[in-house]
């Protein structure tokens, strides 16, 4: 699958996040791994959900003050963050996600279609802690099954569009970091500045 599929994707996962839950689409990444992973499988690929712990690198609009955000702190029963493994690419609208909720008033950052084989840099860290089997759904009996059920609808008729993405970029990996950079995005070039004073000893994982 390339990536204009893989974007398109993300799209409508996107576009069906936002009318299912229109107040805090942003805080509902389980419905959007199950989104992504079904269109995925529907189009013949395998995919997988995992759950774990996300941080990403955030930096304020005029470029003052950054830090490195995620969604929250995980409980025994919910991780804090699910995200979907395709084609040997991380998937995630996660990170584009992070500026709504930031503490700071943030720049925009892209979703991620991230390579397997290329390292994470320290601006985007992943832990996985769950790799949900292929086939795997909410029991019947799961208080959110309804919400899922009522998403997978949405996301039925949306994908019958071509949704307009949110964002002008995908973070594919180092090399579109240093483009975007090089195009003046703020978001892309605080990360770059990041990456020469970090330590990763300072970092939680």
């Amino acid at each position: 699958m390339d990536h204009v599929e893989i974007e398109r994707t993300l799209a409508t996962v996107d576009a069906a996040l936002r009318v299912t839950f229109p107040d805090d689409f942003d805080a509902r990444c389980m419905y959007a791994s199950f989104g992504v992973r079904d269109l995925l499988r529907a189009a013949g690929q395998s995919a997988e959900i995992l759950s774990g712990d996300f941080l990403c690198f955030s930096v304020s609009k005029d470029g003052r003050q950054s830090l490195m955000e995620g969604f929250g702190t995980p409980t025994a029963n919910v991780p804090s963050h699910f995200w979907v493994e395709a084609d040997g690419r991380r998937l995630d609208l996660g990170p584009s996600y992070l500026p709504r909720s930031s503490r700071l008033d943030a720049a925009s950052i892209p979703p991620l279609n991230w390579g397997l084989s290329a390292p994470l840099p320290l601006y985007l860290r992943y832990r996985a802690h769950h790799r949900w089997h292929a086939d795997a759904e909410l029991p019947s009996d799961d208080p959110l099954i309804e919400n899922l059920s009522r998403f997978r609808s949405i996301l039925a008729q949306v994908a019958t569009t071509r949704p307009t993405p949110h964002w002008s970029w995908h973070l594919h990996g180092p090399g579109a970091v240093t483009r975007a950079a090089r195009c003046g995005d703020l978001w892309a070039k605080g990360a770059l500045r990041f990456l020469k004073v970090a330590d990763r000893q300072e970092l939680p994982f």
